[in-house]
Parts: C-alpha cells; sequence; structure tokens
C-alpha cells in the first residue's frame, strides 16, 4: 500500500480502524479512493478557476454592454409577452430612471394618442416574427419632440423596443424642404428687396429665433447696412441701420469670412458693438448670435445673422443650415443685383437721353425741372427725387421740383445743410445710406422730423453745374438702406449735367420762375409732383460757385468712367 495522502481519506480511516493496522488486501482499494480523491480536487480547483474566470468575464461583458447601451443616444425596454416592461437601458438621449418605468405595461410610457398605433404594431410584430416601427411626438423640454419606436421580436411572444429620437432628423428633413423651396423662390424673383425678405423670413421660421437679419457690405465704407430683417414685428425700423467694419457678430464674420458666433453680444469683450445694436439687444432679449458671410465669386458682399435668447448654442447642423442659405442669399442677392443694374442703365439711358432732348427744346423752367426729377425717379427706381435751385442774393436753397410721394418737403434750405449743400460745398457728388444717422449732415429739426415722416432716408446728391456755375444741386431718394453705389454717383453726374444745361436753356426761353401752386406740370400725375412756391423764387442767373471744386468733380468722375 502506498502513502495515502488526502486528508479525507486519512480521517475517514482513523475513524474506521483507530489505531489497529490496516488490513493489507484492503491496500488496492484504499490506494484507488486515495488517488480518485486527489484527482477530484485537481478538477474541482479547475471547475472554480473556469468559474471564476467566467464570473470576471461576464461582468466584463456586462460591463461593456452597459457602456454601449449608454453610449447609444436610445432607450431599450425589454417587454414581457403581456407587453410589461421587465428589463429597461437608457441611452445618453433620456433622463428616464428604471425604477419609473419597470413593471408597467409599455403603453403607458406613450403618449395617449399613439397608443393605437403601437398596439397595432405590436400586433403586426407577432403575426409576422418581424421587426416594425412607428413614429409618434411627445412634449419635451417645453417643446415638441418627435420620436421613432422599433419593435423586435423575441422568444415566446417576448419584444424589445428600441425608441430613438428624431426631432434632429426631422428638423434636417424639414430644413431640406424649407432650402429647397426658398431657394426656388429667390431663384423666380429678380426682385432683390423681395428676395432678401424671403431669406430672413425663412430663417427665422426655420430656426425659431427672435431676430434673423441680412446685411450687404457698403463697397465705399465697408460698413454693414442692414437690407432686411424678420422677428417678432415686420423688421422695418431694423432697414438702414448700420454697422461699422468689424462691428457685432456680422461684422466679425464678415471680416474673418467665415461662420461667427457669441454665447451674450452684450457682455462679449472682444466684440465692439454700436449703442442702437445692443439697445435692440436688450429690447428684444437675443443674446446669443450666429452669423455666416455671404460670399458671391470670392468676393464678401454680406452677412446673415441669427440671433435668440442667452444660453442658446447652435448644432453643426444649424450651422451647416445656416451656410447653406448663405449660398443661397449669395446667388440670389447677386442675380438680383445684376438684374437690377442692367434694368438700371436701361433706365438710365432713357433717362439721359430724354433730358438730353430737353436741351434743344424751348420749354417753361417749371415743365424742364419737372421732367428732370421724374426722369431722375425712373431712372434709379427710386421713391423721389428733387431740385434745388440757388437763390440769387441769400444763396439759400430753394425747392423748385419735386417727384414722389405728396410729402412736405423743405422748401428752403441753408446752403451749408442737408446733403444737397454738402455736394455744392464739395462740388461732388454725396450718398448716405441713411440721413438721419450720417454724422456728416446736418439738420434742422424741422427738417429732420419732415424726413422721419417720410419714406425714404438714403439719398445721393450732385451738384447742378452749367459753365462752371452752380446752379442748384439735384437729390436722390429711396428707402433706408439702399447703397448708392460709385457707378450710381458718376451715373446721377452725367444726368446732373445734361439737366443743368437744359435748364440753362430754358433759361433762354424764358426766366426761371415758380409756377404757381394750382398749375401741374404738364405730363406729371397731380397726386405725385411737387414744385415750389411763388414766394420761393430763385433765379438761374446768379452768382458763380467755386469753380476750381466743380472742374475737380468733373475730373474726378472722368477717371472714375475709364
Amino acid at each position: 500500500m502506498g502513502d495515502l495522502s488526502h486528508s479525507l481519506l486519512l480521517r475517514q480511516i482513523k475513524r474506521v480502524f483507530g489505531e489497529r493496522p490496516i488490513p493489507p488486501e484492503l491496500a488496492p482499494l484504499l490506494d484507488a479512493v486515495d488517488e480518485a480523491y486527489r484527482q477530484f480536487d485537481t478538477d474541482r480547483a479547475l471547475l472554480e478557476r473556469s468559474l471564476d474566470l467566467s464570473s470576471q468575464e461576464l461582468l466584463q461583458a456586462n460591463a461593456d454592454m452597459s457602456a454601449l447601451f449608454r453610449a447609444f443616444p436610445d432607450q431599450f425596454y425589454r417587454l414581457d409577452a403581456r407587453g410589461i416592461v421587465r428589463d429597461y437601458r437608457g441611452g445618453s438621449m433620456t433622463r428616464e430612471s428604471g425604477e419609473r418605468v419597470l413593471g408597467r405595461p409599455f403603453q403607458e410610457l406613450l403618449p395617449e394618442a399613439s397608443v393605437p398605433e403601437y398596439e397595432m404594431t405590436r400586433a403586426r410584430v407577432r403575426l409576422q416574427r418581424r421587426s416594425a416601427s412607428f413614429e409618434y411626438a411627445a412634449s419635451e423640454g417645453g417643446g415638441e419632440a418627435a420620436f421613432e419606436a422599433r419593435v423586435v421580436p423575441l422568444l415566446e411572444d417576448q419584444a424589445v423596443v428600441i425608441v430613438r429620437a428624431i426631432t434632429g432628423r426631422r428638423r434636417a428633413e424639414a430644413s431640406a424642404a424649407a432650402l429647397a423651396r426658398v431657394g426656388g423662390e429667390i431663384a423666380a424673383t429678380l426682385d432683390l428687396d423681395r428676395a432678401m425678405q424671403l431669406i430672413v423670413d425663412s430663417l427665422h421660421a426655420l430656426f425659431r429665433v427672435r431676430r434673423a437679419v441680412l446685411y450687404r457690405v457698403d463697397a465705399a465704407s465697408g460698413a454693414l447696412v442692414c437690407r432686411a430683417a424678420a422677428g417678432r414685428d415686420d423688421g422695418i425700423a431694423w432697414v438702414g441701420s448700420v454697422l461699422g467694419p468689424g462691428e457685432g457678430v456680422a461684422g466679425r464674420a464678415v471680416a474673418g469670412a467665415r461662420i461667427a458666433w457669441s454665447a451674450n453680444i452684450t457682455t462679449d469683450p472682444d466684440l465692439p458693438m454700436p449703442a442702437w445694436a445692443k439697445a435692440n439687444a436688450y429690447t428684444e432679449g437675443y443674446r446669443s448670435v450666429l452669423g455666416v458671410p455671404l460670399i458671391s465669386r470670392d468676393t464678401v458682399i454680406g452677412a446673415l445673422v441669427v440671433g435668440d435668447e442667452a444660453g442658446r448654442f447652435y448644432t453643426e447642423e444649424e450651422k451647416r443650415l445656416l451656410l447653406g442659405f448663405a449660398n443661397q442669399a449669395a446667388i440670389a442677392v447677386e442675380n438680383a443685383r445684376l438684374f437690377e443694374d442692367s434694368e438700371r442703365r436701361r433706365r438710365a439711358a432713357e433717362g439721359v437721353a430724354s433730358v438730353g432732348r430737353l436741351v434743344s427744346e424751348s420749354l417753361e423752367p417749371a415743365d424742364v425741372g419737372q421732367r428732370i426729377v421724374r426722369a431722375l425717379t425712373t431712372m434709379f427706381g427710386a421713391q423721389m427725387s428733387v431740385l434745388y435751385l440757388v437763390e440769387e442774393v441769400s444763396e439759400a436753397l430753394v425747392l423748385f421740383a419735386g417727384w414722389g410721394p405728396a410729402v412736405d418737403w423743405n422748401q428752403r434750405l441753408r446752403r451749408g445743410n442737408a446733403l444737397v449743400g454738402r455736394a455744392i460745398a464739395e462740388g461732388r457728388p454725396i450718398s448716405s445710406v441713411n440721413i438721419l444717422e450720417d454724422e456728416r449732415v446736418s439738420l434742422t429739426p424741422e427738417a429732420r422730423a419732415r424726413i422721419e415722416r417720410s419714406e425714404y432716408q438714403s439719398v445721393l446728391a450732385v451738384p447742378l453745374t452749367a459753365h462752371d456755375r452752380i446752379l442748384g444741386a439735384l437729390a436722390v431718394g429711396d428707402h433706408a438702406g439702399r447703397v448708392f453705389s460709385p457707378e450710381d454717383m458718376a451715373l446721377v453726374q452725367s444726368f446732373a449735367d445734361q439737366a443743368a444745361l437744359a435748364l440753362a436753356n430754358a433759361e433762354l426761353h424764358g426766366e426761371t420762375r415758380a409756377p404757381a401752386p394750382d398749375a401741374p406740370a404738364r405730363g406729371a400725375e397731380p397726386a405725385r409732383q411737387v414744385v415750389a412756391r411763388p414766394a420761393a423764387r430763385a433765379r438761374l442767373r446768379h452768382r458763380s460757385g467755386p469753380r476750381p471744386a466743380a472742374r475737380r468733380s468733373r475730373a474726378r468722375l472722368a477717371r472714375g468712367r475709364q
């Protein structure tokens, strides 16, 4: 008999035999039992090791699975055959807790209106043993969110329901549809103002923001001029507002030719803001502002901006959407501008030709003046045009003719006041996108009040000169924010030169005099014509103006046309 070593066998032998010797015939049996015990211990140790490893692996797998569930944005519900939630895993999109949903029928977790569709989907899955899905909407975070629920069949009529938020997808689909619709609308119109308003209206509705604004770059100054706005009102008060170069989020987007954002424009230390822009932000309650440049043919021509309450963060999807609108807007603005330029050139040619014909005609001066302002208004598609002459003795500017809405224009202006006065003083064309906010222009309280009541604040004024004499000035006005380009200035100066010759020629026919108020000019619409009063007489024979300034103006314009 070999050495018996297993402790359990030794205890059993001692209990049976005590101190007596073990019979020799039992030795083979006891050796076999001892070997079996030792093999069993070895096998059990291996099994325990295996179970321990399996347990660790299962725990790790469970942890990995839990992390995976948490990483997914979806919610997972395991339902028994009766539709009761038996297990639940919440993804990153949810604030659900397992205690709140476990043991409840799944339909109780759905909006009441979507329960019938869930029940039909569950029945179809049971019958066909294939996955099926349905969509529903639910309130979330003060708004409405969209969800998709996919029902996956398991054994014994159990199922897993995977709920995924699809609000972003729905918004992206709506955004793409809106972008396509707006693109079609703005492509169908060559009206620049209408195209720009369509763009901001669509942005305001799609982004659900407090304000959407479109700015255009003034090529002469580099400033940004608001051309369209949408928000809680019609945005008219915004049109014509001016941001200096680099001011506001729009200025930052234009300067960098890239998307720009500020979490709070009222407290951003690195964002220069004019007083009017900060006042609007406080009044309308927007702080978080996103802007993108409008780029056409590698040139920044403006910016699109949306603003909402503080704390609004714009997603990458929203940024891509705004960039898409910016591309559409740039194309629309450029196409409409080209069409507008073409139309203006056509009207300009007709206008200059019509005024040129007046040079060879013998007409009453009042009739000549009325034809001049009417042709100028038509040429620019503007709201109004006005003609002032320099009074012989006082050198004040006296209203001689006007065309446009029945506005109570200033009958007399001091030569140093208003934009027409500056055009005469400097002997060159001068423009302003908003004459009420232009620091170069001196306005009397009465004149300011008159302009505030009118439909125009953007003005282009040019001096009228004939044979180096300053006869007066012409001005054309339109809605606030309209930008008159250098080409516009050269064009209206050319027109003014023809008009001055026509007026000088009319002097040969008879002395320039103010017609009576009840004598409308021939061919004009009485409701839209304005003529000077008898007390405000002006003569074409007057003191000569500053000849050097007039010559310099013509030289500059000639260089600009080369």
